[in-house]
This record gives C-alpha cells, sequence and structure tokens, in this order.
C-alpha cells in the first residue's frame, strides 16, 4: 500500500465511525423521547403515595417532572 491509499482509507473509516457515533446518538434521543409519562395509579404503587387523591398525584407528578428538569438541565450544562 502506499501512503495515500492508507491516509483515504483512514479518512473513510473515520468517517464511517463517526457517522455510526451520530446515528447511535439519534437513537438515544428517538428512545428517550419514547418513554411515557406516569400515571397517577402508577404513582401510587410506590411507597408513600399508595393514599394519594388523582389530584394530589397529578400535582405531584408535575412537581417530580419539575425537579427531573432541573437536574438533566443542571448534568448536562455542567462543566
Amino acid at each position: 500500500m502506499n501512503p495515500p491509499y492508507d491516509r483515504r482509507y483512514n479518512w473513510s473509516r473515520a468517517m464511517v465511525n463517526k457517522m455510526s457515533k451520530k446515528n447511535e446518538i439519534e437513537k438515544k434521543k428517538y428512545h428517550v423521547s419514547k418513554i411515557q409519562k406516569i400515571t397517577a395509579e402508577r404513582l401510587r404503587t410506590f411507597k408513600g403515595f399508595e393514599t394519594y387523591t388523582d389530584e394530589k398525584a397529578k400535582k405531584m407528578i408535575q412537581e417530580l417532572e419539575k425537579y427531573a428538569r432541573i437536574i438533566i438541565r443542571h448534568i448536562t450544562t455542567k462543566k
């Protein structure tokens, strides 16, 4: 093999690897977006939430979602 061929091969191989990684990231984004929200019924299956009414459970779910967004924002912007 001559050197120019090696460089082209390495470049194309690097591009394939980069595209594969990008596809994996896109798959993960899609997977996360497919996660369903928790329901009041599901929340009541956890210890401490068994006696929550639908209204109280929905408010708690909203608060938990707010908290989760804060945590995610903190983790993704942390340097």
